[in-house]
């Protein structure tokens, strides 16, 4: 028997059937019937299995209890709940709850079916194979702009207006539960978009610029593939106008090639990060194919000051904000990169300081001149970027200045460096011209770790007007610490010294002094600096001025008409292979300070060798207290005073060449340990100008201080007679050469 009936009056129903046995419905059946709930119409079938015709005994009222025993356990029935659609083919993740949109000439495209079961999971159903029990039915709210076949297959007939057009599908599964079967009706819908494409974009913009000349405030037309020279910092706001007018959905999707480099939003803001090419596209939401394209350079890897950024050559105006701009913009580097400025030939003018910051390189051409104007002589041409946070080697780091020329065109009213770099690493100036500066230094290096300055003219000192005498060392190449007293600009002042310095090639001329340092403390220890094949003249004082260097290298420098090669105080290292020569220095209104020695130790331990010293206003050599020196292969002649004069040392002489000097070869005081000399006249023998006539020879000398026996003889002669006496003294097997020394017998 099957009786069908609607939910409304299905407990009634049951309680009647109640009445029956043996095949009566069990109440736990009525129970579960109540809870059904389903959208639309739910239809229900029940079948009697035993196929009797009842009689009306049977219809009595049932009874108000069922039989315990008889009620079996209810089979779970996994429900339908709700149905979505996507498009076949479509993105998994589509949101289900927006139109799908179409163009006019776009095929069909197929519904598919997504259903939510009461225990949580969802199927797919293809209308193309639909499972037992299921039935599908797809209906369009306007056919004449959108049609749906029976498989839910939609296509676009016309632009839709004034929204979308709702495609709905009725969804009807029939489920069967112990023995009954009922059907669950559920309905979903999906918008329908049919749109009238974008055929063409124009693109205006506007840019805030962190250079206030770079600003574009009205809207100004782009070309498409244009390409815009931005900074990085600079905001550039894209306006679009989307053609046809009547284009369905203006809406475009922007986007950035390297959003790293620059970033672009929904709208079209624009914001450039880092130095890169970038390409910004601007396409249709609805067509793809259409879009606009504008590419971004980023200063990256050069910047020519002349065709970037305008600077004009030899017009006599200020260049100084040029420059900034262009060495400013390292500040944005990535790591690893290197910005490269180029200056063209010409004369560029500044009236201010430029910065010059980490991974920085700065190329003048063969014939640029980078020239300051006059009066502008307070504050340094080129610095290295200051944190006053950050000590040590870390402000700064791989910088190259190299070619062209630098003038700072000082007429003595203020006095400044040229070239500053501290707190750095990896600092190099090499191949251009350094020159005019007042009362300073052309180039100063403190602390810097890994310097190097190579093939540098450097010239030029300026007297201060308010000077008449000037008596100040001040070097071409300062080489320092950072402190307040020597360097008060590069702060923080923790004392880092300068090492690991390499100075070559370069030529110095008409300057105070020429490389070096003139006040050290002994905290601040100055290691590794090479000084090699350079060279000075018209020196006014010294040429290279070593206080506290640790493992300096001087070699195969060329000095000539210049007061003092070399000075050393608390030092150690080599000086080899150079060529001094004396001569007059024409440097009028500078005081001379030095006593004019080829070289001046003092405290320091040195290894000499192989040098060449002429004609010296004192000594060829000066070793002076405390120092520890080995002296080899030196040719030294023709000096005022001694060639090599030792006050308090410990020496070692050998194979010197030592002639023409005016006082004597070697004066070596009676505190000087030597520890070797292969040339008798070396050693300090002190003798009384006069002895008192005894009858007897006179011999003051027995032996010679601090050498064996064995290696010289001693002889006199006319030593017992009033008149001159002299005493030989002949050098044997190591020891060379002879010394004769007089004496007066009174």
């Amino acid at each position: 028997m099957k009786i069908r009936y609607k939910k409304s009056i299905g407990l009634l129903l049951v309680f009647s059937l109640l009445a029956w046995t043996p095949g009566r419905v069990p109440e736990a059946s009525a129970a579960v019937l109540a809870g059904w709930e389903a959208a639309g119409e739910v239809s229900y079938s029940v079948t009697d299995e035993t196929d009797a015709t009842p009689t009306p005994e049977t219809t009595a009222t049932p009874e108000a209890t069922a039989t315990p025993e008889m009620t079996p356990t209810p089979i779970p029935v996994n429900e339908p709940a709700s149905v979505t659609m996507r498009t076949k083919d479509g993105d998994p993740s589509e949101d289900v709850t927006s139109p799908v949109r179409m163009k006019i000439q776009d095929p069909g495209k197929q519904l598919l079916l997504s259903v939510l079961y009461t225990q949580g999971e969802t199927k797919e159903v293809d209308p193309d194979a639909l499972p037992e029990g299921v039935s599908l039915r797809f209906v369009s709210s306007d056919p004449s702009k959108v049609s749906v076949s029976e498989k839910g297959y939609i296509t676009p007939v016309s632009v839709t207006t004034g929204g979308a057009v709702t495609i709905t599908v009725y969804y009807e599964h029939i489920l069967n539960e112990n023995g009954v079967s009922r059907t669950v009706s559920l309905t979903g819908s999906r918008g329908v978009l049919v749109l009238k494409p974008a055929e063409s974009i124009t693109m205006k913009y506007t840019m805030q610029s962190i250079y206030p000349d770079k600003v574009v405030s009205k809207k100004k037309s782009l070309a498409q593939d244009a390409t815009l020279n931005v900074w990085i910092g600079d905001t550039i706001k894209l306006y679009s106008t989307v053609l046809p007018a009547d284009t369905t959905d203006k809406t475009l999707n922007f986007v950035s090639s390297d959003s790293k480099l620059v970033s672009v939003t929904k709208k079209g803001t624009i914001t450039v990060k880092y130095m890169g090419d970038v390409t910004i596209t601007a396409s249709s939401i609805d067509a793809p194919e259409v879009e606009f394209r504008v590419h971004l350079h980023c200063y990256k890897k050069s910047i020519n000051v002349v065709s970037d950024l305008g600077a004009v050559a030899n017009d006599g105006t200020s260049d100084l904000e040029i420059m900034r701009k262009a060495l400013a913009q390292a500040r944005y580097l990535k790591a690893d990169d290197v910005l490269t400025i180029d200056v063209p030939s010409g004369t560029f003018d500044v009236d201010g300081q430029m910065t010059i910051y980490s991974n920085t390189r700065l190329r003048l051409a063969s014939g640029t001149v980078i020239k300051r104007a006059a009066g502008c002589g307070k504050s340094t041409m080129l610095r290295s970027s200051i944190d006053s946070s950050i000590g040590g080697y870390n402000q700064i780091k791989n910088v190259t200045v190299s070619g062209g020329v630098w003038d700072a065109n000082a007429d003595g009213s203020e006095t400044s460096d040229l070239l500053y770099f501290g707190h750095g690493q990896d600092i190099t100036v090499q191949d251009t011209e350094v020159k005019n500066t007042c009362g300073e230094h052309l180039i100063e290096y403190a602390g810097v770790n890994r310097g190097v300055i190579k093939n540098v003219k450097l010239s030029g000192f300026v007297l201060p007007k308010t000077q008449t005498d000037y008596t100040h060392v001040k070097e071409a190449i300062q080489l320092d610490y950072c402190s307040a007293n020597s360097t008060p600009a590069m702060v923080p002042y923790d004392y880092t010294p300068s090492k690991n310095i390499t100075i070559t090639g370069c030529e110095i001329h008409d300057y105070m002094c020429g490389i070096g340092t003139h006040g050290w403390v002994p905290s601040a220890v100055l290691e590794n600096i090479t000084i090699q094949n350079n060279t000075f003249y018209n020196i006014a004082n010294i040429c290279v001025d070593a206080r506290n260097f640790k493992n300096l290298t001087v070699a195969d420098n060329t000095a000539k008409n210049s007061h003092e090669f070399l000075y050393s105080e608390n030092s150690t290292g080599t000086v080899k292979g150079n060529t001094i020569t004396a001569g007059k220095v024409s440097n009028p209104g500078v005081k001379w300070l030095n006593t004019s020695n080829g070289m001046e130790l003092l405290g320091s331990e040195f290894t000499v060798v192989s040098n060449v010293i002429k004609g010296m206003k004192s000594n060829g050599m000066y070793i002076g207290t405390s120092s520890k020196v080995t002296a080899k292969k030196n040719k030294i002649k023709k000096c005022k005073k001694y060639g090599i004069y030792s006050y308090r040392a410990e020496v070692t002489f050998k194979s010197n060449t030592i002639s023409g000097n005016s006082l004597g070869l070697y004066y070596t005081d009676k505190e000087v340990t030597i520890k070797f000399s292969d040339d008798i006249r070396a050693y300090g023998i002190e003798l009384e100008k006069e002895y008192e006539y005894t009858g007897s020879q006179i011999k003051p000398i027995d032996k010679v201080p601090g050498l064996k026996k064995k290696y010289y003889t001693i002889s006199y002669k006319n030593n017992k007679k009033r008149g001159t006496a002299t005493v030989i003294i002949k050098g044997k097997g190591k020891v060379k050469k002879t010394l004769k020394l007089t004496f007066e017998i009174v």
